[in-house]
């Protein structure tokens, strides 16, 4: 299967979606990632990579694939405009793909605007649209807008609904992840299913035993 990733972080920067690509390559799948330029947490671009955007590079057998986004840098509003950069360029990059995939899935971190360039390869090519929801919006912006009547507020839930509608299947990882999108954002309860984040196989052999305070 050529699976397209859509991820608005990858690597050098550390996520678990690191290690899933590289897995489903394992597994005989042909897989290609849409990314930003690594800046996460620090704001600034990993050096070496200012100009990643210029080529495609390969990171264990998966095909990366980089669109020039503003960095993090410092401060909410160089955020929101981190946020809005990505989602312009690599939109504009999907769009621009003209190679077929069999399915393009969004490791959904947030901000919610990141699944925008899947949602815009999905439908120019008439790919099935999976998404893998490791945060709830918009109740993740709710801690930095605050007034859930205010203008603001409102167009991220607005946003928010139409993205997860137009999903063909929500895998989530936390059981109430489904109320929620039920509820809130109105999703078919059919069309969600839970996949709980793996773990580093190395965190079986970590004591876990409680210590003793007696």
């Amino acid at each position: 299967m050529k699976i397209l990733i859509v991820t608005q972080y990858y690597y050098p920067e550390q996520f678990q979606i690191n290690e899933i690509a590289p897995e489903l390559v394992r597994r005989g799948h042909e897989v290609t990632v849409l990314t930003g330029l690594p800046n996460y947490p620090a704001g600034d671009i990993f050096p070496g990579y200012e100009d990643a955007y210029k080529s495609v590079e390969t990171v264990d057998g998966v095909r990366v694939i980089r669109c020039n986004a503003r960095p993090r840098k410092k401060g909410v509003i160089n955020l929101v405009l981190n946020y809005l950069s990505y989602a312009h360029k690599a939109t504009a990059k999907a769009k621009r793909i003209k190679e077929r995939f069999d399915v393009v899935l969004s490791y959904e971190l947030s901000p919610i605007t990141s699944v925008l360039p899947a949602k815009a390869y999905a439908k120019k090519n008439n790919t099935p649209h999976l998404l893998y929801c490791l945060d709830l919006w918009p109740e993740s912006a709710q801690s930095q807008i605050g007034n859930v009547d205010s203008l603001p507020y409102k167009m991220v839930a607005r946003l928010s609904r139409s993205i997860y509608q137009s999903c063909d299947h929500i895998s989530v990882t936390s059981r109430p992840f489904i109320d929620y999108l039920r509820d809130v954002n109105g999703v078919d309860q059919t069309k969600m299913s839970y996949i709980p984040q793996h773990a580093d196989t190395r965190l079986l052999d970590v004591d876990m035993r409680a210590e003793d305070n007696g």
